[in-house]
């Protein structure tokens, strides 16, 4: 009964959800509407090892993660954004939303460059993809860890879906499948501690 009680007062509006959304939507047609050579500012604050590692510039880290290629990648991420955004900031909270979003994209970042590094592959990455699919490790593991305060949704669906996303960039060209294996994993990670935090500070407060 506590932990229902808990889970009903920490839903909240989604609007750390709608800020990533507006803010990624402002970057996109800034750099694409309004600037003489979009290539080249995407390609200053893509995420790459080399940039990264060899010239220090951690900042592409989270400069990638906003963002996009052309429309349809970025209609396509925003679009899975608000409705996982949505759900789990409901349920989490404003800024457990967030260090979930932000930890999920910053470790996928790291997976893709550690990945590439080891390929020995100079190719720059940009996208929100890797936080999103952090956003599905962290439901995935919502629905498992507490399946009676989710019942509307059903893991073997969530886990087909995550499936057919992974699938989906292993078949595709130009996809930064390591980013979408390292942002998933990662959320699972990054969720599972947010609960056990969680956890602890319900069990030193009642």
């Amino acid at each position: 009964m506590e932990e229902e009680l808990y889970q009903e007062k920490t839903r909240v509006s989604p609007t750390a959800t709608i800020i990533l959304i507006a803010i990624n939507v402002i970057v996109f047609l800034y750099t694409d509407l309004f600037l003489l050579s979009p290539a080249t500012f995407i390609a200053n604050g893509a995420s790459g090892y080399y940039p990264v590692l060899h010239d220090h510039e951690y900042y592409r880290m989270v400069t990638s993660m906003f963002l996009h290629a052309d429309l349809d990648h970025i209609f396509n991420n925003m679009l899975v954004l608000g409705v996982l955004g949505y759900y789990i900031e409901e349920n989490m909270g404003h800024l457990r939303f967030l260090m979930l979003y932000f930890c999920s994209g910053l470790l996928a970042g790291c997976t893709s460059i550690v990945y590439n590094m080891l390929q020995m592959d100079l190719t720059t990455s940009i996208g929100a993809s890797g936080a999103i699919f952090g956003l599905m490790g962290g439901i995935v593991f919502m629905v498992w860890h507490q399946h009676r305060n989710h019942r509307e949704l059903d893991l073997r669906r969530l886990a087909f879906m995550v499936f057919l996303s992974l699938y989906g960039g292993f078949t595709s060209q130009g996809v930064d499948n390591a980013a979408h294996v390292g942002g998933f994993l990662s959320g699972i990670l990054v969720t599972a501690l947010l609960y056990l935090t969680l956890n602890r500070k319900g069990r030193n407060t009642t």
